[in-house]
């Protein structure tokens, strides 16, 4: 380029091949530079009175703005006009400016363009750059600067991923807090349950060291002790005797402060005299055992014949007598021998509430008319053997005594305080032919 603003044509061409082969000018930017240059072409050619028709070559620096397109079509219009004095002011203008340019009109078939001579392009209008060259010029300014800038990734693109980046990694650190909640959970639910059982173990196991701790009961061990030797002494007897007599004497001694005392019945036949007797001594003893002391015994069949009031009187003096001394249980034998009113002295001791001593047992036998006692006979049938045998004795109207004594009501009375268990015995060959060996 020139100082005098103009630009050669050959130069124009290369900047135009150099700006179709730089990779950095987009196809916009082209069709831009195109498009304003033909706007130029159509609008600078307009015929002038008087000139030759000779195309000259106007050099063009980029794109010629609207402006100039405009000045140039009102001085195609002047011209038009005929005015003489612009027309030879033009023309001279334009031969000088040919005339220092020098330049060649023929480009060798380069970027031709067909110019009109009568086309004359003012200096000022080259010197001074047009709005629309100055908009090309800052075109390829702003292209030049994006070559030489290193593109920076298009953020808008990546946008998915990196979302879809950060969705995952929110859900896998949701997914963890999850599992970490679980954890703690299963966890805190875990000592809790490790400290209720903990607890437990600890309360079970004072529970047991307390009760290793509280003392035995002396008595009631050489009671059992003593009752299971029994067994094999008086063979042949039934079950229920040794369980149901074992508990309820068992439960009596196990008692702490007992409300009344033990008192049992046991029947036998006349085949079984001999074993009832030996039985009902061998438990009562061994009730006492651990008192080292011996129960305290009373024969009925021997005081039949006595009066009422004397036999009461002298029952009461011996079982008073040996409880008062820590004798812990009677047998009173062949209790149906008994006068009737004499029996009424067991209200005394056996009665539910208040009894004269309590933490006692009472052994009752009752020696039944019939020869024989049926294995097969249960607790309930035996239980009515005895009561009726003991309402024929004691309510006979025949026996005077008996009927100033005793009634219906008062034996009932009296068969309710002792009747709490009534167990058979079934006679025993070797004790009914040698006796009891106490």
């Amino acid at each position: 380029m020139t100082d005098n603003g103009y630009v050669n044509p050959q130069e124009e061409c290369q900047m135009k091949e150099n700006l179709e082969k730089d990779p950095t000018v987009t196809p916009q930017t082209l069709e831009a530079i195109k498009a304003s240059e033909v706007t130029e072409e159509t609008q600078i050619q307009c015929p002038v009175s008087g000139l030759k028709d000779t195309p000259i070559e106007a050099e063009t620096i980029g794109s010629q703005s609207l402006d100039a397109e405009n000045k140039s079509a009102s001085t195609c219009e002047i011209d038009e006009g005929n005015s003489p004095e612009t027309e030879q002011e033009k023309e001279e203008s334009q031969n000088d400016s040919i005339s220092k340019q020098g330049y060649s009109h023929n480009t060798e078939g380069l970027c031709e363009r067909p110019v009109d001579q009568n086309i004359s392009i003012s200096l000022k209008e080259k010197e001074s750059p047009t709005p629309l060259q100055e908009k090309s010029s800052a075109v390829l300014t702003e292209d030049n600067e994006k070559s030489t800038i290193p593109q920076k990734p298009n953020a808008d693109e990546k946008v998915p991923d990196a979302v879809g980046t950060q969705n995952s990694v929110t859900a896998k650190e949701e997914l963890e807090n999850q599992v970490m909640v679980r954890k703690r959970f299963i966890q805190g639910h875990t000592i809790g349950f490790l400290a209720v059982l903990i607890f437990v173990v600890a309360f079970i196991s004072s529970f047991s060291s307390q009760a290793q701790q509280v003392p035995k009961n002396p008595a009631l061990e050489a009671f059992l002790d003593q009752f299971s030797q029994l067994k094999d002494k008086f063979p042949g007897q039934s079950s229920y005797l040794w369980q149901r007599g074992r508990k309820f004497l068992q439960k009596h001694l196990n008692a702490s402060s007992p409300v009344e005392p033990a008192t049992i019945i046991f029947t036998a036949a006349q085949e079984g005299k001999e074993t009832l007797k030996c039985l009902s001594h061998h438990i009562a003893d061994a009730y006492t055992f651990f008192q080292n002391v011996s129960a305290i015994k009373i024969d009925g069949a021997h005081r039949t014949s006595q009066d009422s009031d004397t036999v009461k009187l002298l029952v009461d003096i011996e079982l008073s007598t040996g409880f008062e001394v820590g004798r812990k249980a009677a047998v009173v034998h062949r209790f149906e021998s008994l006068p009737a009113g004499s029996t009424l002295i067991f209200y005394k001791y056996c009665d539910h509430e208040n009894a004269a001593f309590k933490d006692v047992a009472l052994v009752l036998t009752v020696l039944l008319e019939e020869e024989t006692l049926e294995k097969s006979v249960g607790p309930r049938e035996t239980e009515e053997k005895v009561r009726d045998l003991l309402w024929a004795r004691f309510t006979n109207s025949d026996t005077p005594s008996s009927f100033n004594h005793m009634d219906s009501d008062k034996l009932s009375g009296l068969w309710s305080r002792i009747s709490h268990l009534v167990l058979p015995v079934q006679p025993v060959e070797k004790i009914e032919e040698k006796g009891c060996f106490l």
